[in-house]
């Protein structure tokens, strides 16, 4: 139950491990949205063995009471079967099997599964990744609070989920440019000021990137983009530029230095035919302007060695023939 309804004195008392910040859902949601929710149990009481929807990873913090905990990996999702108890439950968030006391006359294949245990205490925190199967059992009567999110590693998942429910046209809205993007830093929550849609670019126009270091999202966009043909500039945002030149755009300075140095060429055109550096001047981004003549600058010297080695080499070529 969400806990500024429910116990309002513990908004001002319970925090958020650090850990478990960032949550990519909290850019469609009001800021108050994004707080931990409470549990309050009886002993004796528990859940049936789930996993949570969406595919969102969570953390739990036990405050008082004890609770047993029993995890099943997804590789061993072909052992619990589906539920059938409820038309809206569905496999595979929802399991047939109990693994806290488990049949195996009807779920055979339960025998030898891989589960993992813990017992939590007053204090205690468990994480749990998104798309992992958890039964829990209330050894006391028990406080906790937990939190849903959808951080940078489980974000894949999420999105694959959310194209599931929604279809293609979940591809074409703001939310899932902002959460594709690699400007989009990891560790800074952001949340629109109002409920409705915002605009990708107006989004980017709000926030001051030319400070910003190179984020986590940007490295591991690299990182995937070094393992395709073509690289980082096989890439195009869905209005046509390559990452260059989004990043010139948002006057991200740290993120131009980082993709030149990593294989962007400054000679890639835009759909108007402009290359990151005559952006740069469009825009008058100084900084930008600074770092892409001092690579272009780098280039020409680069030619400039070589066709003196190949001036060299001409010379040694014709000592030969005349010799």
């Amino acid at each position: 139950a969400p806990m500024r309804y429910y116990c309002p004195p513990g908004v001002d008392r319970i925090r958020v491990p650090k850990y478990f910040h960032t949550d990519y859902r909290h850019l469609e949601e009001e800021p108050d949205d994004h707080f931990p929710d409470i549990f309050i149990s009886n002993k004796g009481t528990g859940s049936p063995l789930h996993a949570d929807a969406h595919m969102t990873r969570f953390y739990f913090q036990l405050l008082s009471g004890k609770k047993l905990w029993r995890l099943l990996p997804p590789s061993e999702y072909w052992r619990a079967g589906p539920s059938i108890r409820d038309e809206d439950d569905y496999y595979p968030t929802k399991f047939g099997a109990n693994i806290i006391n488990p049949d195996f006359e009807k779920f055979p294949d339960l025998d030898g599964a891989l589960v993992y245990e813990a017992v939590l205490n007053p204090g205690d925190v468990i994480f749990v990744p998104e798309g992992w199967g958890h039964q829990i059992y209330n050894l006391e009567d028990s406080m906790a609070t937990s939190m849903n999110f959808v951080d940078w590693h489980a974000l894949p998942a999420h999105l694959r989920f959310k194209r599931h429910e929604e279809g293609p046209e979940f591809e074409l809205t703001y939310f899932y440019r902002l959460m594709t993007s690699y400007l989009m830093p990891v560790d800074i929550p952001v949340a629109p000021d109002e409920e409705e849609n915002i605009d990708f670019q107006d989004w980017l126009d709000s926030h001051d990137f030319s400070t910003m270091d190179v984020s986590d999202s940007l490295i591991e966009f690299v990182e995937a983009r070094e393992q395709i043909v073509h690289g980082i500039d096989s890439y195009r945002s869905t209005d046509g530029f390559p990452a260059l030149h989004v990043a010139v755009k948002a006057n991200y300075v740290a993120a131009v230095a980082y993709l030149i140095e990593h294989g962007a060429s400054l000679h890639e055109q835009d759909y108007s035919a402009l290359t990151a550096g005559e952006l740069a001047r469009l825009l008058e981004h100084d900084e930008i302007i600074e770092e892409i003549d001092r690579h272009l600058g780098d280039e020409e010297d680069d030619s400039e060695d070589g066709s003196e080695d190949d001036g060299e080499e001409e010379d040694d070529a014709a000592d030969i023939i005349e010799g």
